[in-house]
């Protein structure tokens, strides 16, 4: 692979800026390519290649980044202000690597001396009246329904794109107030693929993937031959006492999946047109929503983008099982808070828990 003089600067500038991370290098050049009409592209071995070639040339000056002294220097404060001011959407790493300084003394002038806030960005469906009605309605009659005694699993489908698109637990804007716009591209040619998962406060279930598009028959594929097969064998065959949720998807409510549900679950299934009714638009009640697919994804995107959809399938799975192994105290965490965040949309009247 043969790069022009200014790609092969390009490489090195990212390789840098990236704590010498060949991985994040390769990716993040082929993006800049890719944006800027470029047809080359570079693998991890061309970047090492470049960078060996680089440094045998170049005589490279030791890091003698200090701790300074925010008292002693205004001209690094002034310098990390004007970082923020025109990237507030930077991170804090890149804003102390290129202003010379510790990655503490950014995080203390942008937290306690300018007293500014990290906001996440939020994914909300638009309620109208008539929802924030029906929410209200529904929490009141489930709070009867969902006690601590009981076995509950919270089912929910989230789909994994190649280039990461939304990674909102890594998307920070440095501001003093929550901004009004915060908005994401996504790259069309992405590749990406659909996951079923259900969480109670004893067990993570899944990833079950699905092998294209979600409909009714292959909805009802995934309950019957995985996800069952697997509760039983959780539970070691005492299925009687568990309850089973999931939102008003098409798929899920079609006549043939309400009668499967209906002869593993009985009356314990709490979806539209079920006797206990789950109430629509409400990602911020569903533990899925508002926990597990954010730190799923955390995990899965630690390094940016994925290269195909076999290797997110595998980042998927492997944070499920690092979930398993370190996390599931958070997991039961989530899952025992629904009635509280069900309380909490009464006293909103119905409102968004903007908090998820």
């Amino acid at each position: 692979m043969k790069l022009t003089s200014d790609e092969a600067k390009q490489v090195v500038a990212i390789y840098y800026a990236n704590w010498k991370s060949p991985s994040r290098t390769f990716r993040q050049f082929n993006t800049w390519a890719a944006d800027n009409n470029s047809a080359t592209r570079v693998t991890k071995k061309n970047v090492i290649d470049v960078i060996k070639r680089f440094e045998k040339r170049v005589t490279l000056q030791k890091d003698t980044r200090q701790k300074t002294s925010l008292s002693d220097q205004e001209e690094v404060l002034l310098n990390v202000v004007n970082s923020l001011y025109h990237h507030p959407g930077s991170s804090l790493r890149i804003t102390s690597f290129e202003n010379n300084i510790s990655y503490a003394t950014a995080q203390k002038i942008a937290r306690h001396t300018l007293g500014l806030y990290p906001y996440r960005l939020i994914l909300t469906h638009a309620l109208t009246e008539y929802d924030k009605m029906v929410r209200v309605d529904a929490c009141q009659r489930l709070l009867q329904v969902i006690t601590d005694e009981k076995l509950i699993v919270y089912s929910d489908e989230a789909t994994f794109r190649t280039d990461g698109s939304v990674n909102r637990w890594n998307c920070r804007l440095w501001d003093y107030k929550r901004p009004p716009g915060f908005v994401t591209e996504a790259n069309q040619s992405a590749k990406q693929t659909t996951v079923w998962a259900g969480v109670s406060k004893n067990n993570l279930y899944g990833p079950y993937f699905f092998p294209a598009t979600i409909n009714g028959e292959s909805y009802r594929d995934v309950i019957s031959e995985i996800f069952w097969n697997d509760l039983e064998q959780s539970l070691m065959g005492d299925t009687g006492n568990v309850w089973f949720q999931q939102d008003g998807a098409s798929p899920h409510t079609a006549r043939d999946t309400r009668t499967l549900l209906q002869e593993y679950f009985g009356e314990r299934v709490i979806s539209k047109d079920f006797l206990h009714e789950w109430p629509p638009r409400s990602p911020d009640l569903t533990p899925c929503d508002f926990f597990l697919w954010g730190m799923v994804k955390d995990l899965v995107y630690v390094h940016g983008r994925v290269g195909t959809a076999a290797e997110l399938q595998d980042l998927i799975i492997a944070a499920f099982n690092q979930i398993r192994q370190h996390r599931m105290h958070q997991v039961r965490n989530a899952v025992m808070s629904v009635p509280q965040r069900m309380e909490l949309c009464i006293l909103q009247d119905g409102s968004q828990l903007l908090d998820q």
